[in-house]
Formats: structure tokens, C-alpha cells, sequence
């Protein structure tokens, strides 16, 4: 009977099929975030990414319930607290030369000029859901330094 060869035909057929479908990396996420921010058009969409309903796809349930937490804050004090756009380290977008590679495991660097501006920004990533998310975005370097995580847990 020829069944054996049969079944291992079908197996080995399905292979890439399997490899196709791995849970996307770190890096792949975080790619995948900068290309829905650039907009179909190359508009800019991020503001409306972290907190809209597609936050659920990038971010971890911790980091939405905590931007949730700051939104309520802001409105209640009728007072930015985060004043600018983490995905871009600034208030006025502009995304040239973007560079995504992975820094660790569960971090992602991200590399990008805004003019003759250098930004640097590191993705940390966290496992939920059966895949990668985001769970914090931090940026500058020095005094200049900041955290998303603290800013939106500590607001002023």
C-alpha cells in the first residue's frame, strides 16, 4: 500500500504552508506598526493608533489600560499630559530613513531621522495573546531621556 509515501507527500507539501503561518516576531510587529502609522497615502495616523481600536493588535492589555488611564486623567484635568507623539519623539511627524532591527529578544531598536533630527527608540515587547505586543516605548538619551510607561503612570 502506497499510504505511507502518501501521508509523507501531503506532509512535507504542508511544510512551508506551516512556516508561512510562525507567529510574527518582535521586529516583524513593530514593522508592521510603523506601516499602519504611515497611513495608505503616507499620511499620519499614529495618535489615533494608540489609543483606537487597532491598539489592541500592537499593544499589551497593560499599556492600553494604562493610556486609557492617562486619557481619563487628561480629560479630568483639562491638561495634556502626554504632549507628544511617542511613535515619532516629537509633536510634528516626520519619519525618513526608518531602520527596524531587533536590539534583544524582546527588544526592538528603532532608527529614524525627522529632518536633520537622529531619533533612536527602543520597543519593549511582551508575549500575549499568542503572539508579540508592545509594551512600552522609550526614547531620547540623557536629561533629554524618556519612558512611556512612567509618563503615562506619573502624569503632571
Amino acid at each position: 500500500m502506497r499510504w505511507p509515501a502518501l501521508f509523507l507527500s501531503l506532509a512535507l507539501f504542508a511544510l512551508p504552508a506551516l512556516a508561512t503561518a510562525a507567529t510574527p516576531t518582535p521586529v516583524d510587529v513593530v514593522t508592521a506598526f510603523y506601516r499602519l502609522c504611515a497611513g495608505p497615502k503616507g499620511d499620519y495616523n499614529a495618535p489615533i493608533l494608540l489609543e483606537g481600536p487597532a491598539a489592541g493588535a500592537y499593544f499589551t492589555t497593560a499599556l492600553r489600560k494604562a493610556l486609557r488611564a492617562n486619557r481619563d486623567w487628561e480629560t479630568r484635568h483639562d491638561s495634556p499630559n502626554l504632549d507628544f507623539d511617542p511613535v515619532t519623539d516629537s509633536q510634528d511627524p516626520l519619519v525618513e530613513h526608518l531602520v527596524i532591527a531587533a536590539e534583544s529578544a524582546a527588544e526592538v531598536r528603532v532608527t529614524f531621522n525627522s529632518g536633520l533630527d537622529a531619533h533612536v527608540l527602543h520597543y519593549d515587547m511582551k508575549p500575549e495573546g499568542g503572539g508579540w505586543k508592545i509594551d512600552n516605548i522609550r526614547g531620547g538619551a540623557g536629561a533629554d531621556g524618556w519612558d512611556l510607561r512612567h509618563i503615562l503612570e506619573n502624569p503632571q
